[in-house]
């Protein structure tokens, strides 16, 4: 769906936002899904860094780790206080999780 929605409308300052939170969203699901293939779960405060922190255990390296935790935050930003993001920002998260997600899945 993502790339579909890529595909038809393009990525711009307006939508930046909301492909940041998509790619986030899809990135966070696939290693909640492997964290619970492990075992694992993670739930209330701390849960997502505690999600990131679980990558070293998928082969992340240490800047893939930063990247993600850095895109955590953002996401916040997003959420919680309005931060807005521009196209060329939303362009490296969509890279980011095209690398991953072949890996991944």
């Amino acid at each position: 769906m993502l790339e579909k929605n890529i595909e038809k409308l393009g990525i711009d300052d307006d939508n930046a936002n909301d492909y940041v939170e998509y790619c986030y969203n899809i990135i966070m699901f696939v290693i909640r899904a492997e964290m619970f293939l492990a075992g694992f779960s993670s739930s209330g405060k701390g849960a997502h860094e505690a999600e990131v922190a679980f990558t070293k255990r998928l082969n992340f390296s240490e800047s893939e780790m930063r990247f993600l935790d850095q895109l955590r935050y953002f996401r916040n930003g997003i959420l919680y206080y309005g931060k807005r993001f521009d196209k060329e920002y939303a362009e490296k998260v969509i890279g980011f999780l095209k690398e991953l997600y072949s890996r991944l899945s």
